[in-house]
């Protein structure tokens, strides 16, 4: 079984997390903490899973796959190629990494899937407590999915207390390596003053980081936050990009193996 089934089921069963406004019967304060902006860029994130669950015939559902696969968030964001066997990786994977190194990577994500969905099965079923401490530690160990998983709940309220800063903090690591879709959380935060002051050079910053990694969405939020900043913040705002820039790449090399 590939890993990307695990991660897509979770990330569809997530998915009213990412709306404006709960369903009647769903766990969770009405109505949502979050701008209309940082709302609306978590349930684009959640739209390619549910494109992948709305598929009925075996060959839509691997187009949606790779679909899904291709976009910035989810090869900057979770070890993409994992779900590949070792003959189908591209040649410059192949370079640096042996076959034995890829076969034990990819069972070590497939174990952290597994503990992931006993653990959200735990915490849908009110045992909560048991079910975080197993979330929190794959936060720890950088499992993606943990790590969203964590931040959805905390900011929207669902089966604990509402949160944002503990929401920001599954985030922020995720953000040190690239990942756009965490830049881009913590640029809608940034910029409409969400669980932090409001910090426009930071949001910049941010936005920035994401786009310079593929995300579109982040590239327009980049464009329109700059046509209000003068000349000296926007060049602040760059210098704050091209530090952080430098820290995530260093950061990504050695993540690779």
């Amino acid at each position: 079984m590939r890993r990307a089934i695990a991660l897509i089921a979770a990330m569809v069963a997530l998915g009213a997390c990412g709306t404006a406004g709960n369903d009647a019967g769903v766990d969770g304060p009405r109505g949502t903490p979050l701008s209309p902006g940082a709302d609306a860029y978590i349930d684009r994130f959640l739209e390619y899973g549910k494109r992948v669950a709305r598929a009925s015939a075996p060959a839509e559902k691997l187009a949606r796959s790779r679909e899904m696969h291709a976009t910035a968030t989810w090869r900057t964001c979770f070890y993409a190629d994992l779900d590949l066997p070792y003959d189908e990786l591209p040649a410059e994977v192949k370079q640096r990494r042996s076959r034995a190194a890829h076969d034990s990577a990819r069972s070590a994500e497939l174990e952290k899937s597994k503990r992931f969905m006993a653990a959200k099965g735990n915490i849908e079923s009110r045992q909560v407590a048991a079910g975080m401490q197993v979330i929190d530690s794959l936060h720890q160990e950088g499992f993606m999915m943990a790590s969203f998983f964590g931040f959805s709940i905390h900011a929207y309220g669902y089966f604990v207390e509402r949160d944002l800063q503990r929401a920001l903090s599954y985030m922020e690591p995720h953000a040190a390596t690239g990942c756009t879709f965490a830049n881009g959380v913590l640029g809608h935060f940034a910029r409409d003053g969400i669980a932090v002051q409001a910090d426009r050079v930071e949001a910049y910053a941010r936005f920035s980081l994401a786009r310079e990694y593929g995300d579109d969405d982040a590239a327009r939020e980049q464009r329109d936050i700059e046509r209000g900043m003068p000349t000296a913040q926007i060049e602040q705002a760059r210098a704050r990009a091209a530090a952080l820039s430098q820290q995530i790449a260093a950061a990504r090399r050695s993540k690779q193996f």
